[in-house]
């Protein structure tokens, strides 16, 4: 039989910023345990459900797609799972959230649910050119000659030669998108990998506990 309120509490003691929300269900969709606090009932059966529709029709793909060998890295497992055989993790970036699912021995998914990937930072900003000074022009209320500051004498010529204007820096826009695009990416990657790893650690454990566990046919 399996203790739906310890395990509650169990996945509520492991959310984290990275994995936001932890539900067990059934392949069919049926929710068993979820972390606290959580969305309304509907949502988390919306949510298992959704999760169930997608682990289903991944496994399809897989179990058409990829070589028998793949599927099947050998024997075991808890009573009434599987074993090893067929799809046994999935990561997936969805539009509102990331998503990790873990197949355990008993059969039933272990769902984690994070925050959606962040979003880019957004582009540089292209410094405006500095406007060229106009020449200065006579007043026209002043008829007397404005006297030299120097003398009229000629002065030698400047042994180090003349320095180039100094002109606003430019971000190349291709390169600076190429950038964002980087750290965008690396984010992702960080973030689903904190999801993977908090899913493994916690799959690992439920194993040990649900060792004796029998899901029923048909769940």
């Amino acid at each position: 039989m399996l203790k739906t309120k310890n395990l509650n509490k169990l996945l509520s003691q492991n959310t984290s910023a990275a994995a936001t929300a932890l539900l067990v269900l059934t392949p069919a969709g049926t929710l068993l345990a979820y972390s606290t606090p959580a969305a309304p009932p509907t949502t988390l059966r919306s949510q298992a459900t959704l999760a169930a529709t997608i682990w289903a029709s991944y496994s399809a793909h897989a179990a058409s797609t990829l070589p028998a060998a793949l599927l099947a890295t050998g024997g075991g497992g808890g009573p009434g799972g599987e074993g090893t055989r067929g799809l046994r993790t999935l990561d997936l970036e969805l539009a509102s959230a990331l998503l990790s699912l873990r197949r355990l021995h008993s059969g039933l998914l272990l769902c984690l649910l994070g925050p959606a990937a962040r979003p880019p930072p957004p582009p540089p900003t292209r410094r405006p050119a500095s406007p060229t000074a106009a020449p200065e022009t006579a007043s026209p209320r002043s008829s007397t000659p404005t006297p030299p500051l120097a003398s009229s004498a000629p002065s030698a010529p400047s042994a180090s030669p003349p320095q180039a204007q100094a002109r606003p820096l430019e971000t190349d826009e291709s390169s600076a998108r190429d950038m964002d695009a980087g750290v965008e990416r690396g984010a992702e990657r960080a973030d689903i990998a904190l999801l993977r790893a908090r899913g493994k650690t916690l799959a690992e454990w439920l194993d040990r506990e649900l060792e004796a566990f029998v899901m029923p046919p048909g769940s």
